[in-house]
């Protein structure tokens, strides 16, 4: 009975995460460090924050799609670590697409609960910096590398999984320096 509807669950265990990381997100008080420097750069116009970012450690994706993103919802502590919460929260339902397909619905269901409450996951979708970015496209990589195998397997079309395995891949490298390992 508990296992007929796992979306119901899923939904739960989403908004669960999705209530933590709110908490988390309107508790923490201004800016530290990195995160400083990541909406440092992202504050600037374009060609300002290409020629400073050859002085970050990493890559320039995140520094650019906050940069973007920053554009859309202003320069405020919130709307910088809101995008780190959105990818936060679509790793979630998308862990549980790989444990369902890895080990069946209830590994699936547990990893994305894990997911969701875990201490470093949650910490990291409330900050602006390119780790819960980093965790998502990974979990893409992942799922579209599972996707090229079942359809190699099956000698099946695989152009699609093989191009989003190639894009998150690409993303990844362009989001953190050891992306490459991946």
């Amino acid at each position: 009975e508990f296992m007929k509807r796992p979306w119901a669950i899923l939904t739960g265990i989403t908004l669960l995460g999705f209530i933590l990381r709110l908490f988390i997100l309107t508790q923490r008080g201004s800016f530290e460090f990195d995160e400083a420097f990541s909406t440092y750069f992202a504050a600037m116009d374009i060609n300002a924050l290409w020629a400073h970012l050859r002085f970050e450690n990493n890559p320039p994706g995140y520094f650019v799609g906050l940069h973007f993103w920053m554009q859309i919802l202003g320069n405020t502590d919130l709307a910088a670590r809101s995008l780190s919460m959105l990818f936060g929260m679509a790793a979630i339902p998308l862990l549980n697409v790989i444990g369902v397909r890895l080990a069946g619905k209830a590994a699936g269901l547990f990893s994305a609960f894990l997911l969701a409450i875990s201490t470093l996951p949650v910490f990291y979708s409330t900050e602006a910096r390119m780790y819960a970015m980093y965790l998502f496209l990974t979990l893409a990589a992942v799922w579209f590398y599972l996707n090229l195998e079942e359809r190699r397997e099956k000698n099946l079309s695989s152009s699609g999984a093989r191009g989003g395995f190639f894009l998150a891949c690409s993303l990844l490298v362009w989001t953190h320096i050891t992306a490459w390992m991946i």
